[in-house]
């Protein structure tokens, strides 16, 4: 038998794919490894980087890039609606589209990039008969923001009329902590075609919700993930997550 240490850095070698799959099949042993060692799990994006690695250049994850490439476009500000669909490679299957689905697809638990993201800014345009309007929030996600709650977010957004997104990951001077979610919405109709409709089929069962504030200017109403209007008076979106623990927005 391979010493640990022998073992984790043949490991540490595999390709990603290889590493999540192939290797976990060939023993018990190999997947205890895995599961154990934490190199192997930042290397596999379920664990977070060291904090000491925060200044080192930002690493997407290749099997999620591969995955959902709406969600980690080059040009990043390209927005992203409905037909975001057409282009996820696991959709046309009804099989693979049930196995990517299910609760604990592993996918969900995977950290985007290291090193991780650990605060999620939601920062929202809303065109309307009122005029174009602006918000933001923030949210801290200790163990980083997972692919998760990017997905279910970006889900609930294009299936609202109307409604897109896109994902700034790495803008120069900006937080290295900090992964940004801008979303649109406008009220009025460019023609009489509507969009592709995304069903319940791309809800994934593991769906959960957390709320963030966000702020309206000096005005607040109420968002739902994509724009619904409350009565409350408060500006509430709420963004499907993994665990986390909020971050209240003043000011």
């Amino acid at each position: 038998m391979l010493m640990p240490e022998l073992l984790e850095l043949i490991l540490l070698a595999l390709p990603p794919q290889d590493l999540l799959v192939s290797a976990q099949r060939v023993s018990h042993a190999w997947k205890d490894a895995i599961d154990s060692s934490m190199a192997l799990q930042q290397a596999l994006f379920f664990r977070p980087s060291p904090v000491s690695d925060s200044h080192r250049p930002l690493v997407l994850n290749c099997l999620l890039q591969k995955a959902f490439p709406p969600w980690f476009r080059a040009d990043q500000k390209i927005l992203n609606g409905p037909m975001l669909v057409a282009v996820l490679p696991w959709a046309a299957s009804l099989d693979r589209l049930a196995a990517f689905m299910r609760a604990d697809a592993s996918w969900r638990r995977m950290l985007p990039c290291q090193p991780a993201k650990r605060v999620l800014e939601v920062a929202g345009k809303i065109n309307d008969a009122r005029g174009i309007r602006e918000t933001n929030g923030t949210a801290q996600f200790d163990e980083g923001v997972r692919m998760g709650t990017l997905y279910d977010f970006g889900i609930d957004v294009v299936r609202k009329f109307s409604s897109s997104f896109w994902i700034l990951w790495d803008e120069e001077g900006a937080e290295r902590d900090k992964v940004t979610v801008f979303a649109h919405h406008s009220w009025f109709k460019s023609g009489p075609r509507r969009p592709p409709h995304i069903g319940d089929e791309y809800r994934s069962d593991a769906y959960e919700e957390v709320t963030i504030d966000v702020r309206e200017e000096s005005r607040s109403r109420s968002w739902h993930a994509g724009f619904g209007n409350q009565p409350n008076g408060g500006w509430q979106l709420r963004v499907p997550s993994a665990p986390v623990h909020m971050g209240r927005q003043e000011g």
